[in-house]
C-alpha cells in the first residue's frame, strides 16, 4: 500500500516537472522569437552581433536544460526522425573540422570582431535551438502563436529602422545616431528580415480558417512590410520575393479548399511589385527614407577569390569567419588605388560564393545539399499532401 502511494506520488511529481519544463520551453521560445530581432546592448563596441549571440547562448542553455529535464522526468528520449537531422550532423562535423584546421582557430571556433555568427560555437547554439523547437513545438496553435509573435517583433524592428532612416534618432547613444543603424544589422539585412515576415503574414492572411481579427492583423502587417521593402528597394530581396510569390500563388490556386481565392490577391500584389521593381528601368516609389549605400565584392571578384583559395585549401577552406583574411590575401591589387584599399569584407557577393572559401569543397557541398534538398523536399510535400496544417506549412516554408 505504501509502495503504491510512493509510486503515485513519484508519478505526480514527474508530471509536474514535465509540465514545468514544457512551460519553460514554450514561453522561452516565444520570448526568444520576440526579443532576438530587437535585442542589443550599448555597453560594448559590438552592440548587435556579440549581444545577440549572448542572448542566444543564454536561451539555448535554458531550453536545453528544460528539454533534458523533461526527458528525464518522462523516462525516455523522443527525437523526430528526419533526413534533415543527418544532413545537419554531417554539416556540423565538416564545420568543426574546418574550424580546427583554420589558420585562426579561435576565430573559427568561437568568433571575434564582426564575424561571430560564422563560428562553430554559434552553429552549435543554433542547432540546440533548432532541435528544441522542432521536438517541442508541435501543435497548430503553438506554431501560429510563435509566428504571430515573430511578426509583431518584425513590426517593431521595421518601425525603429524606418524612424532611424528618416534621420530622427530616438536613442541617446552615439552609435545609434546613424541613419543606417537598426536592430538587425545592415539595412539590407533589415529588408531581408522584413521580407520574410511579410511572406509569413501574407500566407497566413490567405488561409480560410484564419479568424477575422487575425486577417486584419496579417493584412495590415503585410502592407507595412511591403511599404518598407519598396522604400529600401534592394534588388536581391525582390528576386527572392519574385520566386517565393510565384510559389505561393501557384500552390494557393491549386488548393482552393484551404486558401481563400479572394485574399490570394495580396500575394499576387507582391508578385506584381516584384516584377515591376526588377524591370531594367528601376522605380523608386517611396523616397521618404534616406537609405545608405551598401557595397560588397562583385560576383566575378568573389569567384576569383574562390578559385585561388580552393587551389591552396580545396577540401576544408580557410575556416569559418576567415573571409576577410582570404579577401585581403587574394583581392584584386587594383583596389589599392581606390577608396576601398583599406576595406575588408566579411563575405563575398552572396553566401553561396562565400562558403567555398570558408568551408572548402566538402563543407560547401554539404551546405548546398541541405539547402536545396530541404527546399525541394518541402516543395514536393506541399504539392503531394493536403493536411489540415497545409497553409501553415506553406507559410513557414515560404518565409524560410
Amino acid at each position: 500500500m505504501i509502495a503504491g502511494e510512493k509510486t503515485e506520488m513519484s508519478n505526480e511529481r514527474d508530471l509536474k516537472i514535465v509540465g514545468f519544463c514544457e512551460w519553460v520551453i514554450k514561453y522561452g521560445l516565444y520570448l526568444l522569437a520576440f526579443a532576438m530581432p530587437l535585442f542589443f546592448l550599448p555597453f560594448n563596441t559590438n552592440v548587435l552581433e556579440l549581444n545577440k549571440q549572448l542572448l542566444l547562448v543564454i536561451f539555448a542553455l535554458l531550453l536545453l536544460i528544460a528539454w533534458l529535464g523533461k526527458m528525464i522526468a518522462e523516462g525516455h528520449m523522443e527525437l523526430k526522425k528526419s533526413w534533415l537531422n543527418i544532413g545537419l550532423a554531417f554539416f556540423a562535423i565538416f564545420y568543426l573540422v574546418s574550424s580546427i584546421l583554420s589558420r585562426n582557430l579561435y576565430q573559427s571556433l568561437v568568433g571575434s570582431g564582426g564575424t561571430i555568427a560564422e563560428s562553430f560555437f554559434f552553429l552549435a547554439v543554433m542547432l540546440i535551438i533548432f532541435f528544441v523547437l522542432a521536438n517541442n513545438i508541435k501543435s497548430r496553435k503553438e506554431i501560429i502563436d510563435l509566428s504571430f509573435i515573430l511578426i509583431c517583433s518584425g513590426i517593431f524592428a521595421g518601425l525603429f529602422g524606418a524612424i532611424q532612416l528618416t534621420g530622427k534618432f530616438l536613442l541617446p547613444w552615439d552609435f545609434a545616431k546613424n541613419t543606417g543603424f537598426n536592430t538587425l544589422g545592415s539595412v539590407n539585412s533589415l529588408e531581408i528580415f522584413l521580407a520574410s515576415m511579410m511572406i509569413l503574414a501574407v500566407v497566413l492572411f490567405t488561409e480560410n480558417e484564419t479568424p477575422v481579427w487575425r486577417q486584419f492583423f496579417y493584412g495590415i502587417s503585410a502592407g507595412f512590410f511591403l511599404v518598407m521593402i519598396l522604400s529600401l528597394n534592394f534588388a536581391n530581396v525582390w528576386w527572392m520575393l519574385l520566386a517565393t510569390s510565384i510559389i505561393i500563388v501557384s500552390l494557393g490556386i491549386i488548393n482552393r479548399a484551404q486558401i481563400s481565392q479572394y485574399r490570394l490577391i495580396l500575394p499576387m500584389l507582391v508578385l506584381a511589385f516584384s516584377v515591376l521593381m526588377l524591370l531594367p528601368l528601376r522605380f523608386n516609389i517611396f523616397t521618404w527614407l534616406t537609405v545608405p549605400s551598401e557595397v560588397s565584392p562583385s560576383w566575378s571578384a568573389s569567384l576569383d577569390i574562390d578559385s585561388k583559395i580552393l587551389k591552396d585549401r580545396p577540401i576544408f577552406g580557410t575556416g569559418p569567419g576567415s573571409y576577410s583574411y582570404a579577401y585581403g590575401l587574394y583581392r584584386d591589387k587594383v583596389l589599392n588605388q581606390t577608396d576601398f584599399w583599406s576595406v575588408r569584407f566579411n563575405q563575398g557577393f552572396s553566401k553561396i560564393v562565400s562558403q567555398p572559401v570558408l568551408l572548402g569543397i566538402a563543407g560547401a557541398l554539404v551546405w548546398l545539399i541541405i539547402i536545396f534538398g530541404f527546399a525541394g523536399y518541402g516543395f514536393f510535400i506541399l504539392i503531394k499532401r493536403r493536411g489540415k496544417n497545409w497553409p501553415l506549412s506553406m507559410a513557414t516554408f515560404s518565409a524560410w
